[in-house]
């Protein structure tokens, strides 16, 4: 069996380093780096052809010779030539002429960068020479397999780390959440689509999940600590798909087995719809900062001028953080009788009138001091900071224009990446 050979490199040492130190030059360093990946790709196409001849396969037709991209570099590698059936011949091994590891890191570097278009910089900090149009290949044919892979059947959301210093336990919780951002799509993939306001739309909203367990929170806030490897991130395109994930990803993290359950969310519809279907259990939240923005809205209206509504909103705002919705709505009927009579309410603002419609349907899931006193979350910026990093920050760069399924592909990869193992 063939060894790989490091007199070169030997050589390079013992010229260009420092014979007292042993501290060697940057430019020998260089020079080394390269040496070394020549040593490595002359031993595996070595090694491959002494596979390929020392190794009978039966069937074979001779030998083949391919050229097999490795994170090393290209490689040569000679291989048996075996008819696989009349129609298909083809070669012993691996479907392609990249190496699985070499696809791993391709793939990673793929989706993280601000473009496609990174072949340089792939070369330069991977060593990989590779062209842009095979690293958008590798990266969505791997964002495929993450994203149509099924959901284990067992996933382990457990905190590893020791709880001490400025945390304490708390009872084990599980937290499900799901939100959604638009990301920039081809016109191809608009045509039944319509923005917000009715007009044209200019993207497809990409739907992200998530489920993390944890038991420890914060002893001078009882605020929730959550760590990166207790989340599992999951990408759907659509509300259905999404349930159906979120709900199957919460089963395999234990969701019969927790003692608490939260599915907390921005009150859309679709994601209410969510925690009501697949989440019955669990205590559902409104996140603070939407039901707050709520409330300005509402206290701009009844104030009447920016300075009055900044000190109502503030005193609003203390009674929902330290109790509820409850305790904010007497705060202001206490000091705005007049606008909540029935013919008073009949001359609100249209924006007024549809925040407080909002906040009074949702009354229920704003018991903030309660969740804060046993430990639970009363906001959603673990899945709305998922967002921004899975999909934000990789499909909605400038001038950016997706296919939509490929933006499906390339946030699913990401998701998985960020996710717990």
């Amino acid at each position: 069996m063939p060894t790989p050979k490091f007199a070169n490199l030997m050589e390079i040492l013992e010229r260009e380093s420092d014979a007292e130190t042993g501290v060697v030059s940057a430019g020998a360093e260089g020079r080394l780096e390269v040496e070394m990946r020549k040593t490595l790709i002359d031993f595996f196409e070595r090694f491959l052809l002494w596979c390929a001849l020392f190794r009978p396969v039966k069937g074979s037709r001779g030998m083949r010779t391919e050229t097999v991209l490795t994170q090393f570099g290209k490689v040569d590698v000679v291989r048996r030539y075996v008819i696989k059936n009349k129609e298909r011949p083809g070669f012993i091994g691996r479907v392609g002429r990249c190496t699985r590891s070499c696809e791993d890191i391709v793939a990673e570097e793929g989706c993280d960068r601000s473009s496609f278009k990174r072949a340089e910089t792939v070369s330069r900090s991977r060593g990989i020479d590779i062209s842009e149009s095979k690293i958008r290949e590798v990266t969505l044919r791997h964002g495929k397999e993450a994203y149509e892979s099924p959901v284990p059947e067992k996933i382990d959301l457990m905190q590893k780390a020791a709880v001490g210093g400025k945390r304490r336990r708390t009872a084990l919780t599980m937290v499900a959440s799901a939100d959604g951002t638009c990301a920039p799509c081809a016109k191809a993939d608009l045509t039944e689509s319509k923005g917000r306001d009715g007009g044209e739309a200019k993207g497809r909203n990409v739907d992200v999940g998530m489920v993390a367990v944890y038991n420890s929170v914060r002893r001078e806030d009882n605020r929730p600590v959550i760590p990166p490897s207790s989340r599992k991130y999951l990408v759907a395109a659509n509300a259905e798909e999404m349930r159906t994930r979120l709900c199957a990803t919460a089963r395999a993290a234990g969701y019969g087995k927790m003692p608490r359950v939260q599915f907390i969310g921005d009150g859309a519809p679709w994601v209410e719809g969510i925690a009501a279907d697949g989440f019955k259990g669990a205590i559902f939240t409104l996140d603070c900062s939407h039901a707050f923005g709520y409330v300005n809205e509402v206290c701009g209206f009844l104030a009447g001028n920016a300075e009055e509504a900044k000190k109502v909103f503030r005193k609003a705002k203390d009674r929902m953080y330290e109790h509820d919705f409850d305790r904010a709505e007497k705060c202001l009927r206490s000091k705005y009788k007049a606008h909540f009579t029935e013919d008073g309410m009949k001359h609100w603002s249209e924006e007024a009138a549809k925040a407080w419609k909002y906040l009074d349907a949702r009354r229920k899931y704003m018991n903030y001091g309660w969740l804060r006193r046993h430990g639970y979350l009363i906001g959603s910026g673990h899945i709305e900071s998922a967002c921004k990093v899975i999909i934000g920050q990789r499909c909605k760069g400038a001038g950016m224009h997706w296919r939509y399924m490929n933006a499906i592909y390339v946030s699913a990869l990401r998701a998985q990446m960020r996710s717990a193992a």
